[in-house]
């Protein structure tokens, strides 16, 4: 006779709950993960889709003259009701009496909407006056809607001076090529162009 022979009947009850309940704990654990899953990504897949308006300064990249703010959804969404706020506003080197960055429209009225790619480019500062400035820090705070109209926010830290003191590519575009051929054509003797 093997031992299990002489175990009592409640003892095998007793196995056979203890094996149920853990069968149980096990698909409740299974459950949750799974739960738990779906949640991550139904998150994921909101993030992804919403839309990003993302702020920066670059150095023109064609003359390397300017200092461009750029302002830019790069989500996958159209962004809507977007308002800019630059701070400490911002004042041109070469001032002109009624004229000032801040008073462009973007500052001003923001924009209705900006889909998936769309890039508002503006002429912050020619580079050589920049160079002259004490360094000034700026944070631009972007608000606007998603599709489901929740209101976003992002801040973003802006530093026009980044590229102080930097060397530089000649970049030649379509801008010089166009000056080139003027010149070949008027010492050709051409002269209409």
């Amino acid at each position: 006779m093997s031992k299990w022979e002489w175990t009592p009947d409640t003892t095998w009850a007793m196995v056979g709950a203890l094996r149920a309940a853990a069968a149980v704990l096990v698909a409740l654990v299974a459950a949750a993960f799974v739960i738990w899953q779906v949640r991550q990504t139904r998150l994921l897949a909101q993030e992804q889709a919403r839309p990003y308006v993302s702020v920066w300064v670059e150095v023109d990249k064609e003359t390397r003259s300017t200092i461009e703010l750029h302002i830019k959804n790069t989500g996958h969404t159209a962004a809507k009701n977007i308002k800019v706020a630059l701070t400490p506003a911002h004042e041109w080197a070469r001032g002109t009496p009624g004229m000032s960055f801040m008073d462009a429209r973007v500052f001003t009225r923001g924009l209705p909407t900006m889909p998936p790619g769309m890039d508002v480019t503006l002429a912050m500062e020619f580079t050589s006056d920049i160079a002259d400035q004490d360094p000034v820090i700026y944070t631009a705070v972007v608000t606007y809607d998603d599709s489901l109209g929740a209101r976003l926010s992002d801040t973003f830290e802006l530093d026009p001076q980044y590229l102080a003191g930097a060397l530089w590519l000649d970049t030649h575009g379509v801008h010089h090529l166009a000056k080139s051929v003027r010149g070949i054509a008027k010492k050709m003797g051409v002269q209409s162009f």
